[in-house]
């Protein structure tokens, strides 16, 4: 299991590395904006869906080929039956795929109870935010974006 830092948790202790002595931190922290996940750290909430929600995350180095990145995270619940095995299969599962309809996935794993996945940042509207923005679809759109995604699939 990884540790879980904030960037206040750095600071107040003089220490600019994520290899921190775990004594000093607690373990109870979930995983949002402030904390640090692999070499990123949690700036904003994107959204949040039934179970997950997504953050948006900024390189920590400045050298960093990805400087802003995705991070999705689902908390373990008892609305995701198999939990963190079925959770952790699917994020193996995405970062062995490659296409052009899916993110790139940069790493995965636990932190305190939470699965999470940092994934490449996508901008621009879900199909959710494109529906309430323009309303329904002609046929050939909807029949094109469903391709797209079944493509990604």
């Amino acid at each position: 299991m990884s540790e879980l830092l904030t960037y206040e948790d750095i600071r107040s202790h003089g220490r600019s590395d994520s290899s921190w002595d775990s004594q000093h931190t607690q373990n109870t922290k979930k995983l949002g904006v402030g904390c640090i996940v692999q070499d990123y750290i949690i700036s904003a909430l994107l959204g949040k869906g039934g179970v997950s929600s997504v953050f948006q995350a900024s390189a920590l180095c400045a050298d960093n080929p990805q400087p802003t990145i995705a991070i999705k995270v689902t908390p373990q619940t008892s609305q995701i039956p198999r939990g963190h095995q079925d959770l952790l299969t699917e994020s193996r599962l995405t970062a062995q795929a490659s296409h052009p309809n899916l993110p790139t996935v940069y790493g995965y794993g636990v932190v305190n109870g939470e699965v999470y996945t940092a994934m490449e940042m996508v901008d621009g509207w879900n199909l959710k935010q494109l529906l309430s923005r323009v309303g329904p679809l002609p046929m050939s759109v909807a029949i094109s974006l469903a391709l797209q995604i079944c493509e990604g699939l």
